[in-house]
């Protein structure tokens, strides 16, 4: 049996699930998650737990099972001991912490009873499940407001455009490893789209709406409120055409887009410190501006 940390917004949780899948089926064993959303410190953004809003199978790992593998499962003690695993992993059999955003574990390195943390952020990841994610996530009820909306979508050549600002902003730690994307990326990701198709609507999803609607004042701009994280991320990704944040929130609507001709925008730089390790994130089909 293995354990994965379930941590983060919905983007997050997602890449944390299949991982957890992945991991199961390669090594032919049962998975139990450990959910870690809401946890109150102030570098922290504190999260709701919108895996449960999916028809998954989830098993929730119990805390004896988690004590087995793990000494401590919360406060500063646990995140000492993840940072002591994670610089010297030879400290734990048991516990294995993610050391390198994007960064494809070998399936030789994979382990069976044992405690996974990290982010698991990679498209290498999906594709043992890739029918299954894309047919459980957009299996989505909408309310009634919803529905007419989708059906707009679906009549016009929508792109949906995704703002993140919100916690990138307002959290020091946040700002200092990701980049905001301004109004340049997306004018120029906007203006590339129109280069190659007429009359476009776009469908703009943000967590910081009012700067949205103070940059973005033409008609063809449609403005998505009131919705819960997975009905946008719904939403979104039946678009024909997705302008992404550099949000793994985003980049799921992008991923789960079945348009056969869609074409998908994304910042090319992500973080602030460089980009090299998002070969194995990035698909090279996505543009990158």
């Amino acid at each position: 049996m293995l354990i994965v940390k379930i941590s983060g917004g919905l983007g997050n949780q997602l890449f944390q699930y299949a991982f957890g899948q992945y991991v199961a089926k390669k090594l032919n064993i049962k998975v139990k998650y450990d959910f870690q959303t809401k946890i109150s410190i102030s570098n922290f953004t504190e999260r709701e737990l919108g895996l449960l809003n999916y028809n998954f199978r989830i098993e929730v790992a119990e805390p004896e099972y988690v004590k087995q593998m793990k000494f401590f499962s919360k406060g500063f003690c646990s995140r000492l001991e993840r940072k002591l695993v994670q610089k010297v992993p030879s400290l734990s059999k048991r516990y294995f912490v993610e050391d390198e955003l994007h960064k494809v574990i070998l399936d030789k390195e994979l382990r069976d009873d044992c405690y996974y943390d990290g982010y698991w952020q990679s498209f290498k990841y999906l594709e043992v499940n890739n029918e299954f994610l894309h047919n459980k996530i957009r299996s989505k009820n909408l309310s009634v407001g919803n529905e007419k909306l989708k059906e707009k979508i679906s009549l016009s050549n929508s792109i949906s455009l995704h703002v993140r600002r919100g916690d990138y902003i307002s959290i020091k730690k946040n700002s200092d490893i990701f980049n905001i994307c301004d109004l340049n990326y997306y004018l120029a990701a906007i203006d590339l789209i129109e280069q190659k198709i007429d009359e476009p609507q776009y469908y703009i999803f943000s967590d910081d709406i009012e700067w949205a609607k103070a940059n973005f004042v033409e008609s063809k701009f449609y403005f998505v409120e009131g919705n819960t994280p997975e009905e946008d991320l719904y939403l979104m990704s039946l678009c024909k055409y997705n302008i992404i944040a550099n949000s793994t929130f985003s980049w799921w609507a992008a991923w789960l887009n079945n348009n056969i001709t869609k074409e998908i925008i994304c910042p090319k730089h992500w973080y602030v410190n460089g980009d090299n390790s998002l070969k194995e994130f990035i698909p090279e089909s996505w543009i990158r501006m």
